[in-house]
């Protein structure tokens, strides 16, 4: 049976040698952008914006599919306002930089623009300051890297700087570990206590898992076009984990059905119990629909698969199934080219449940099917 958690409540943000300001997450850089964008809007007397390309720039982040994740948080925040038919269109770049109030630490900059799409002229009212994006795990997702992360040691929280730089470390230097039957077992390292293999078949009843390679140190699974896959995650560890998963930059739960009130999906991760237990092993087969319903995972055109159900298309690499591993407290604890699409329903029995979740994964891995 497959579980699910609600996020109720998460931990405390880990301490910085940074203002605590400056820690922003994706979703609160897109939330800020998203109120500039509407003010604009009410001033210019329109009524939608067009979800336009947010393109990375610099060497660092040549292979990241990071504007399909800024798409997808910018639509949470605008809304029924976001219309691919809208004159106006938000679009800008993104690329990673150093902090100014420390160097060795690294953040992403999004650099918005507003365009009158009829003129082409840039919507000069819109004077949005810079934004930054500050929170290691956005950072560690849009930088696609592999390994463990500490959120702490022996018993002590690790620092926002101490993670941060542990992230570019990974970064520079990828190293993934491709083992068992087949080499079809991929985990961030040989130390990890987390495997995950790649299902694969022409149909949805039918996969079988595909061997890996290394290149360069990041792990290949080649998915042919129109081929179903699916991602089964085992814990190997004496704990229970929670696992967040994004395809091409997507959550797995934004096409979810099952909304918070805001309208926001009500599920973010899969809770995998620890080793010998029933659920100690999970097989994600598709976009999460609803607790009896998953949309199977199928390898489609660019421009037709879940990345392209937003507005417009973003610019981005597409071909990554990014996996982030977190620590789980008792909800009652004090402690705080081609592209995915939707093939045919799946039916599953899901059981939702609730837990605190460390708001610092302690291990990521970015798996490739597109070379």
């Amino acid at each position: 049976m497959y579980r699910l958690m609600i996020l109720l409540l998460v931990g405390l943000l880990h301490a910085a040698s940074v203002r605590a300001e400056e820690i922003k997450t994706l979703q609160a850089i897109a939330a800020e952008l998203a109120t500039d964008v509407k003010a604009v809007l009410n001033k210019e007397n329109q009524q939608a914006v067009r979800i336009g390309l947010f393109s990375p720039r610099g060497s660092a982040l040549g292979d990241a599919n990071a504007g399909l994740s800024i798409c997808s948080a910018l639509e949470k925040e605008l809304g029924t306002l976001a219309n691919p038919q809208a004159i106006y269109e938000i679009s800008g770049s993104f690329l990673a930089v150093e902090n100014p109030r420390d160097p060795k630490l690294t953040q992403i900059s999004v650099k918005p623009e507003l365009t009158n799409t009829k003129t082409g002229e840039t919507v000069k009212v819109f004077l949005p300051k810079d934004l930054y994006i500050g929170g290691n795990t956005d950072i560690a997702r849009i930088l696609g890297v592999t390994g463990r992360v500490p959120s702490e040691k022996e018993g002590t929280q690790v620092s926002y700087g101490e993670r941060n730089k542990n992230i570019q470390e990974l970064h520079k230097q990828p190293r993934t570990f491709v083992h068992g039957p087949d080499h079809s077992l991929i985990s961030s390292c040989p130390e990890s206590l987390y495997d995950v293999q790649i299902l694969v078949g022409r149909t949805p009843g039918k996969v079988a898992p595909r061997s890996a390679t290394l290149v360069a140190g990041k792990a290949f699974v080649d998915i042919a076009k129109s081929e179903f896959y699916q991602v089964r995650v085992i814990n190997r560890s004496n704990k229970e984990v929670a696992v967040a998963m994004a395809i091409d930059g997507v959550d797995e739960f934004t096409f979810s059905d099952v909304k918070k009130p805001d309208g926001r999906p009500k599920y973010s991760h899969w809770i995998i119990e620890p080793k010998g237990q029933p659920n100690a092993e999970v097989t994600i087969k598709g976009w999460h629909k609803d607790l009896n319903t998953l949309l199977s995972f199928v390898v489609t055109d660019l421009g037709k698969g879940a990345a392209s159900r937003f507005p417009t298309k973003t610019f981005g690499k597409v071909g990554t199934i990014s996996l982030a591993f977190s620590t789980t407290f008792d909800a009652q604890s004090s402690r705080g080219g081609v592209e995915t699409g939707f093939g045919p329903p799946i039916e599953v029995k899901q059981k939702e449940v609730h837990r605190k979740i460390d708001t610092a994964p302690h291990e990521f891995l970015t798996i490739r099917y597109q070379r």
